[in-house]
Order: C-alpha cells, then structure tokens, then sequence
C-alpha cells in the first residue's frame, strides 16, 4: 500500500491551499496517490474474483466476507473516480484541493473501506477450504489451487519407508529373468505429479499420470501380475517417497473410488535403489516364483 499524505495542520493547511505553488506540488503528490492506491484496489478485488470464481458453493463464512466487501467496491469506486477529478483540478482550485484532502483522509483511515479488502483476499483462500472440507468430493472439476497447495507439501514430507509391490505380465515369458539387469521403472503417461493426477489416476488406471502405481498388498500385485497372462513378474520395492492415496485423499476429504486396491503411487520413477526383488511366476502355479531376479 502506498504512503499516505500528510495531514497537515490547520495553519499550515491554510498556508498550503492558498499558496499556488505549493498547491501544484500537493496536486501532483495526490494524483501519484491516487493513481496508486486505486491500481493496488482494482488488482486486490480482481484477485478476490479470481479466487471466488471456481468455488461453488462457497461457505457461509467465506460468503460473508465476499458480500461484504462487493457491498463496499461501488463506494470505492465512486470514491476514486471523484478522487481523479479533484486531483487533477486541484493545482488551479483551492476548492478542489481542500475536498480531495478531505476525501483522502477518509480513505486513508476507514478501516471498512480500505481494510476489509485486504481482509478478504487474506482469509478468502483459508475459509473456503474449510467450508470445502466438510463435504466429501467426488470430480475432478471440485479439485482447487488449495489441494494442489496441500499435495506439494505431503509429497516433499519425510515418511518412513514402506514396502510395496507391483505386478506386471506385459510381454513375459519363462525366460524373462534370464540375464536380467534392473532397471528404474519410470512413469508412463504425461508427468502430471499433482493432486488433481491422483484423483485422475484413482478414477481410471489407464490414466498414468507421472506416477508408477504399487500396492501394498502383496496378493493384489500377484492377481495384476497374472491377470489374463501365462507368466508375470512380481516385484518388491522398499520406497521413500509416495503418495498413499487412501491418506492422502482422506486428509482432503476426497472420495476414493477404489480404496481396496491399497495403492501407493510412486512419483516419477521407482529407482534401482529401490528394488528388493523381482519373480517370475507361472499362472498355473503360484506356489513359488520360477526365478527370482
């Protein structure tokens, strides 16, 4: 916010407005003022509309403050376009000047003018995620900039090392371990690493999204290995970094579709360090892996 003129006292104010020359410097000084404070106005209530726009319903609190402050934007509208025009006459007019003092006085020290707005673009975000995380979600469109927020923070928390497995039988055979080298399984698909992938992903396996899907049921991965297939591979994997989805999604108060699965997802890649072991199993019998990699 910029600095406010200062008020000055009662005979120097006299000296002031009479005074032509001094008079023409005032003008200019509230004219920059006046062209600033009304650009950091239009930038903050362009902000709270942005924020507004993708979040219905909003909560009740979050409504209140929105009602609020629209209730005060045709006020301090109407206030800087009167302000423009006495700044730009109040060089030649020490009519002009006196009001414009006046009217940024009142500006300057209404809290529910100036204040409120700011008020409302810092709560607004905090409020409408609360109201939000009452109701559990169910589509992709009610992902906000909020979760997205929150994600980045889970996926850069530390955790403890889990393990997980993964079972593949995409172009296996009996002799795919033969001369076996692991190599880091990365991601398929476009890299999207976000909340909004998640929840892409927990809708429909097929959409990637950046990450490589686990489970922590061991069973699971053997049933995904051998699904339709002669022979699949098994694979054990103790990682650091992943997204627990039933967890996390439950923290965002966000319906998971298919929480059975108990899928952990896997950013980017599952790198060599990661493996513990890959085996080879043959659908017709499960008992023990062919070979063990």
């Amino acid at each position: 916010m910029s600095v406010a003129l200062e008020s000055p006292s009662t005979a120097v104010g006299e000296v002031l407005m009479s005074d032509p020359e001094a008079r023409k410097v005032y003008a200019e000084k509230a004219q920059q003022q006046v062209a600033q404070e009304l650009q950091e106005f239009q930038a903050d209530v362009a902000e709270i509309k942005r924020i507004m726009q993708p979040w219905e319903p909003i909560s009740v609190g979050a409504r209140y403050l929105q009602n609020r402050m629209e209730g005060l934007v045709p006020t301090l509208k109407s206030f800087f376009d009167r302000a423009q025009g006495l700044a730009a006459k109040a060089a030649g007019s020490r009519t002009a000047a006196e009001q414009l003092k006046r009217d940024m006085g009142w500006y300057t020290k209404n809290k529910d003018a100036k204040a409120l707005v700011k008020l409302t673009l810092t709560d607004l975000p905090a409020q409408l995620d609360r109201g939000m995380l009452y109701t559990e979600r169910t589509l992709l469109g009610e992902v906000r900039q909020t979760d997205e927020d929150f994600f980045q923070t889970y996926l850069n928390a530390g955790r403890p090392p889990m393990r997980v497995y993964r079972g593949d039988g995409r172009g296996v055979n009996r002799n795919t371990l033969n001369n076996y080298v692991r190599q880091a399984i990365a991601a398929e698909g476009t890299p999207d690493v976000s909340f909004f992938g998640v929840v892409q992903h927990i809708e429909s396996s097929s959409n990637k999204n950046g990450m490589v899907s686990t489970t922590t049921d061991r069973a699971q991965a053997m049933s995904w290995a051998l699904d339709g297939k002669k022979f699949g591979l098994l694979y054990t994997f103790d990682v650091s970094r992943y997204i627990d989805t039933i967890a996390m999604l439950r923290l965002r108060n966000f319906k998971h579709r298919f929480p059975a699965q108990l899928e952990i997802l896997v950013p980017t890649q599952i790198p060599v360090s990661a493996f513990v072991s890959v085996e080879l199993y043959d659908a017709n019998n499960r008992a023990a892996p062919i070979a063990v990699a």
